[in-house]
């Protein structure tokens, strides 16, 4: 984890001096920062289940639209037997 003052000059890289100061302040050492690797293993576990959901919306999708076709099928020989 990097120190205080390497936080510090990362951060002015991007926002300038007096925000980094600022913010360098205000984030004691012992705060928990979020890793690259941290935020890597929330993203392919989010990945995942958002797979997940798709296959099981997809799953619902192709259910529902199957009985429409069966029923439409159904509705049409009944209308040319009848007819």
């Amino acid at each position: 984890m990097a120190s205080g003052l390497e936080f510090f000059e990362e951060l002015r890289g991007f926002i300038g001096e007096e925000a980094a100061r600022i913010i360098t302040r205000r984030t004691d050492s012992s705060s928990v920062l979020a890793l690259r690797d941290d935020l890597r293993g929330v993203e392919a576990r989010l990945s995942g289940e958002i797979r997940a959901t798709e296959s099981r919306m997809y799953g619902w999708m192709l259910t529902f639209h199957a009985g429409q076709w069966v029923a439409m099928a159904g509705l049409i020989v009944a209308i040319v037997l009848k007819g």
